[in-house]
């Protein structure tokens, strides 16, 4: 009867809606505008070059009528439209009203506990679709909406625990569990007051390590136990449970990974949700005791201790650790106890043991979470969480000793081959924390590597970790104001790393040049020196050092090509003709590795540097003819980066010119007829194809050239040649048709220009992160001109 109601209403609400025929959209214009009439709208949508919000409420009209006659006539195609409703909400958000959003949570909460033989995959559907509408907690607080315990765990029990499962009479799909145990965890803030009471007289009894009952009890606590009881409250929540749960633990008596586990994640929990109203020093050096013991280490330090479960995950035990840290508490000195005894086993000759994966996980982790932490106390909006107490909220000197404790071993860990991955994300966490205790230590590793021949694992295992930091390194920071100064010196140095005969380290260059690239804006600014004479020394070394960013632009060209070369030439087959040349995936990778590079260097260029690389690549493709399998074919998607950054002027500098070839070379009628075409005609085809892909309206400024290519190409025989005419035609089509972005900076030239019109350090906007709602996306919209 709920659910028929709850329907009733759904349907209610949508007749209204289509009565009113949307009127109300335009009557409030301005709170679509500024999101504030629906719930959590896609962020991205209001970049979109066209308005979605009549869309969205039209399928909205459609999802709400259709869920409503199905639950009325019984059909089980109900789950169909909550499948749309996932649909919606991925391509909207939450683009309803709160009333509106209310009734589908309630809706789907009868439906999951309904004891009408609905299908077990319809009811996971319905679980996981719920989860989405209940992921954004802030939107819905526990006054609004509030749910029933008992009913979710009857549903729990019911559908999981079904005796007629032993018999094979019922399947249970993989997804239930998990499914529905997401949805109770996110319903978990809406449970009453007195919910933990009654959940402790339901599965207390059950916690008796002899028995197997225990399991289950432990796993209803960890699954429904509610955390997020505000301050007055605590004495109906976690303080009922809180010491027997933490002996029990502590105990062992629960040693085994599942119950220890879910007990972990329990208090974990706890530590995080009641920050600053737990008093953990009388328990710290218990539980820094049994982290350590978890860490699996007693056989390697040659004690004699039953080993533990390698199966026991790290994550809950790190977010534990970094919520008890607060200045009143000696967790952090527990912290740098533990690392000085375990940082022997973050060294580069330990590796591929048992215990080396957690060791890194939990390098990693520890960080990983402290900014979160930090992120949650400092930034983050909290509407109906509790305020955290004054006296336990992360200082800097508190981060300062944090990053002390962490960064010898993380430095320790760079160089081993097995943990390289997981100090590069430590060391990204802790410079965003402490970038001037962070970045120095490892520059100078970095410049050491680059002078070392001999060992190139460790400049592989630095480059790595130097492309983690760069966000760091180049960000403007009144703690570390030098990062700028390094990196026209890292960008040179790395140009010796392009080598075809060492492709994980080539890749590796590759990737820290982008992420630099991506940045910073490369622009000479020596010119600042003259019109300034009152900058510091610093300041006019470092504007002086940008006028070699052109100097490694054109490096970096020439470095490409004779990738290209080299890499072709060693693995293409001279015997075979054009079309059984083939393209090995090392090729494909350097193809693709080259194009992106080029394309992030190009487009944070300024006019000055893109004009050079666009003449030296100019020069070099005309110059040369390759094939079209191998070294032709990177070399026109090295075409199509810098066509794609540069458009007006790739366009006008190669379009006339190979046109105008195309058209020579197919002059003669007997090149129609021929089967095997010049290697020159074929080249210049496929640069034409690839060119034409950079979705510009400056293509329209060469539409008479471009149809007279197309005109010869598809005439010809050549199956090669004419399926490269047929890519022409295909590409130009599309990027003359789709709505696509054309602006691939990460730069606002207009306000670069403001700043250096206003005197401003053009430095600063190095590194810069902007809000979403500022972006600014330029799109190629097709019109009139294009039919």
């Amino acid at each position: 009867m709920d659910i028929l109601t709850k329907a009733l209403d759904l349907m209610e609400r949508a007749e209204l809606d289509a009565d009113g025929d949307l009127d109300y959209l335009e009557d409030d214009e301005d709170k679509f505008k500024t999101g504030k009439r629906f719930q959590n709208e896609n962020a991205y949508n209001q970049h979109l070059p066209y308005d979605v919000t009549e869309e969205s409420q039209r399928h909205l009209m459609r999802i709400k009528a259709s869920l409503a006659k199905c639950i009325q006539l019984d059909q089980e195609t109900v789950y169909e439209w909550f499948i749309d409703l996932e649909r919606y909400i991925h391509l909207y958000g939450l683009a309803f009203s709160k009333e509106d959003h209310i009734y589908f949570v309630r809706l789907q909460y009868e439906l999951i506990i309904s004891k009408n033989s609905m299908d077990l995959y319809y009811i996971a559907y319905v679980a996981r679709c719920f989860s989405k509408l209940m992921h954004k907690r802030f939107l819905i607080s526990s006054d609004e909406l509030q749910f029933d315990w008992r009913q979710l765990y009857e549903a729990y029990e019911r559908l999981l625990f079904s005796e007629t499962e032993s018999l094979g009479l019922r399947f249970v799909p993989e997804t239930l569990e998990l499914n529905l145990s997401q949805a109770i965890v996110l319903a978990r803030p809406h449970f009453s007051l007195n919910a933990t009471q009654e959940m402790l007289d339901e599965w207390r009894p059950m916690l008796c390590p002899f028995s197997a009952s225990i399991q289950r009890a432990i796993t209803y606590f960890n699954l429904f136990l509610p955390t997020t009881l505000p301050p007055e409250h605590h004495d109906k929540g976690f303080k009922l449970w809180f010491d027997e749960v933490l002996q029990l633990w502590l105990s062992g008596k629960v040693n085994v990974a599942t119950y220890e586990s879910k007990l972990t994640l329990l208090l974990s929990r706890l530590a995080s949700d009641c920050l600053g109203f737990i008093d953990w020093e009388p328990y710290m050096p218990r539980i820094f005791n049994h982290i350590k013991s978890s860490l699996n280490l007693s056989r390697a330090m040659g004690r004699n201790h039953p080993r533990r479960n390698d199966s026991i995950d790290i994550g809950p035990y790190v977010q534990w650790m970094v919520y008890m840290i607060s200045e009143n508490t000696s967790c952090l000195d527990h912290i740098a106890k533990l690392f000085k005894a375990i940082e022997s086993f973050y060294h580069p000759s330990n590796t591929d043991r048992r215990w080396h994966s957690k060791l890194q996980q939990f390098l990693y982790k520890l960080p990983a979470y402290y900014v979160k932490r930090i992120y949650r106390e400092r930034f983050k909006k909290n509407i109906w969480s509790k305020r955290l107490p004054e006296s336990y909220r992360l200082t800097d000197a508190s981060t300062s000793r944090f990053v002390d404790a962490l960064l010898p071993v993380v430095l320790t860990s760079m160089f081993n081959q097995a943990g390289i991955s997981s100090a590069a994300l430590a060391l990204r966490d802790l410079a965003i924390l402490r970038p001037e205790k962070v970045i120095p230590p490892l520059l100078e590793r970095v410049y050491g590597s680059y002078e070392t021949l001999t060992e190139p694992h460790r400049l592989l295992a630095s480059i790595n970790c130097m492309a983690s930091v760069v966000p760091a390194m180049v960000r403007p920071c009144k703690y570390f104001n030098e990062g700028p100064s390094h990196v026209v010196p890292l960008l040179l140095n790395s140009l010796p790393g392009i080598d075809s005969n060492d492709m994980r380290k080539c890749i590796t260059v590759f990737r820290f040049i982008a992420t630099l690239a991506a940045h910073i804006r490369m622009k000479d600014y020596s010119y600042l020196v003259e019109e300034h004479p009152d900058l510091t020394e610093e300041q006019q070394q470092l504007c002086l050092s940008t006028s070699q960013f052109e100097d490694f632009v054109l490096q970096f060209l020439d470095k490409s090509f004779v990738l290209i070369e080299n890499t072709a030439s060693a693995h293409s087959f001279s015997n075979l003709d054009h079309e059984h040349q083939l393209k090995n995936g090392e090729e494909g990778i350097i193809e693709a590795a080259i194009s992106s590079v080029t394309l992030s260097i190009l487009a944070q260029a300024s006019f000055e540097i893109q004009q050079s690389a666009l003449d030296r690549l100019y020069s070099y493709v005309t110059r040369n003819i390759f094939d079209t399998k191998t070294r032709g074919k990177a070399i026109a998607t090295l075409c199509l980066a810098c066509a794609r950054a540069t458009p007006k002027e790739t366009l006008a500098k190669f379009v006339p010119h190979f046109g105008r070839l195309i058209m020579a070379l197919t002059e003669n009628e007997e090149v129609f007829q021929d089967s095997i075409l010049d290697d020159e005609l074929l080249f210049s085809l496929l640069l034409m194809s690839e060119i034409v892909r950079c979705n510009s309206p400056h293509l329209l400024e060469h539409k008479d050239m471009i149809t007279q290519v197309l005109h010869r190409a598809l005439r010809l025989t050549s199956k090669e040649g004419y399926m490269l005419g047929c890519s022409i035609l295909r590409h130009l089509l599309r990027a003359l048709t789709n709505i696509s972005c054309c602006d691939w900076k990460n730069i606002d030239l207009e306000d670069e220009e403001n700043r250096l019109n206003e005197e401003k350090w053009p430095f600063d906007n190095w590194g810069h992160t902007i809000n979403i709602k500022e972006l600014k996306i330029k799109w190629q919209i097709p019109g009139p001109e294009l039919r």
